[in-house]
C-alpha cells in the first residue's frame, strides 16, 4: 500500500538500465514516455528489483521474507506479586532495566548525497541534499566531494540529521 519515492525511481531506473533505455530522471516519467507493451514489463521488473532490494534488508518472518538474521526472543518478565502490607511502604529501588538487544545482521551502507550552495557574498559550501542505503548514480559520482558514504545506514541518517542542525543554528546565530 506505501512505497518510498525514492525506491520506486531506483527501481525504475534500474529497470529501464537493464533494458538498455536511458533514464535522465525517474522521477519525471509518465506512461505516455512508452508504449503499452513496454510499460507493463518496465513495471513488472521494477517491482521485482524493489522487492528484491527490501528483501534484502527484511527478516525472514517480515512480510515477503528477508536474508537478516531473527533476532532471538527474550523471556519476558514475570510481574512480581505485591502484599497489601507493601502497599503503604516506600517503594524499593528496583533493577536497572537491560538494554535492548541490538539486531545482528548485515551491515547496510548508507551515502549522504550533496549539492553545492553558492549564495554570495559568502563563500561556497557543500551541503546535505538527500540520504540512501543505495548506491549513488555513476553520474552523482563524477564529483567525488558529492557523495559522502558511511558503513552503515544508521550513521549516514545521524551524519545527516547532525549537519542539518548544525547549518540551521549557524544560519540563525548569522541572522541575529
Amino acid at each position: 500500500p506505501f512505497a518510498d519515492p525514492a525506491l520506486c525511481a531506483n527501481s525504475v531506473a534500474s529497470a529501464m538500465a537493464a533494458a538498455g533505455l536511458e533514464c535522465a530522471n525517474p522521477f519525471k516519467l509518465t506512461v505516455d514516455d512508452f508504449a503499452f507493451e513496454d510499460v507493463v514489463e518496465l513495471l513488472q521488473r521494477a517491482v521485482e528489483v524493489a522487492l528484491e532490494t527490501l528483501r534484502s534488508v527484511s527478516r525472514p518472518c517480515d512480510v515477503g521474507g528477508g536474508s537478516m538474521p531473527v533476532l532471538e526472543d527474550r523471556p519476558e518478565e514475570e510481574p512480581e506479586e505485591e502484599d497489601d502490607a507493601e502497599e503503604d511502604a516506600p517503594p524499593a529501588e528496583s533493577a536497572p532495566k537491560p538494554k535492548p538487544q541490538e539486531a545482528v545482521g548485515p551491515k547496510v551502507p548508507g551515502w549522504v548525497i550533496r549539492r553545492r550552495v553558492h549564495v554570495p557574498p559568502t563563500e561556497p559550501y557543500w551541503a546535505n541534499d538527500e540520504f540512501t542505503p543505495l548506491p549513488p548514480k555513476e553520474a552523482t559520482m563524477a564529483q567525488p566531494e558529492a557523495v559522502v558514504s558511511y558503513p552503515t545506514f544508521h550513521q549516514c541518517v545521524d551524519e545527516f540529521y547532525t549537519l542539518l542542525e548544525e547549518h540551521k543554528a549557524v544560519e540563525q546565530k548569522a541572522q541575529h
